[in-house]
């Protein structure tokens, strides 16, 4: 799953969370992240950190954020498995989404993970583009009405949900509950 605008409320654009005082859980991730847990899903977080190429952000802050993210989440019963980011500004990698450089790292470091059998949620066209490349069903998290057409629209989108609570309920582990087996 991407980091910002599906964890965490996202920077304004042009922005990026440089602080841990700047980062604002989004209401049911720990929720939606244990339920993952529970049904024996990997959480890996896969995010574009592109500040730390703008020289708004250090490699050093961004894995603090991250300390603190997974020990907050740990605190509410949620687990995130791994955190692979892109520092780089566009163009100059192969691991920027909707590249897919880092998924593929995760799949080296789970090489349990089938992309057939797996989602990748995010708030933007690069997250659903690179689902697709991957064979992943993807999810897109939308907090607030798009007035103009995105990019997005014009993707296979295979689920869409104001957060990432209601996604994992509606197409990851649908059920009265929440609950059910994978």
């Amino acid at each position: 799953m991407d980091r910002d605008g599906v964890i965490n409320r996202k920077a304004p654009n042009g922005f990026y969370i440089t602080s841990w005082k700047e980062f604002e859980f989004l209401a049911g991730v720990s929720e939606a992240i244990s339920l993952l847990n529970r049904s024996g899903f990997k959480v890996i977080v896969i995010s574009n950190q592109r500040g730390i190429a703008r020289g708004m952000l250090t490699q050093q802050k961004l894995q603090s954020i991250h300390r603190k993210m997974l020990a907050s989440l740990v605190g509410s019963g949620a687990r995130i498995d791994a955190i692979h980011y892109c520092p780089h500004n566009e163009g100059e990698c192969r691991c920027r989404k909707p590249e897919i450089g880092l998924f593929l790292k995760a799949q080296r470091d789970f090489p349990e993970i089938v992309f057939e059998e797996s989602f990748v949620i995010g708030d933007s066209w690069r997250d659903i583009e690179a689902s697709k490349t991957l064979g992943c069903k993807g999810l897109l998290i939308q907090q607030r009405q798009v007035s103009a057409k995105t990019e997005v629209e014009s993707l296979p989108i295979d689920g869409q949900a104001s957060s990432l609570l209601e996604a994992v309920k509606r197409y990851v582990i649908p059920g009265p509950s929440g609950e059910s087996s994978k």
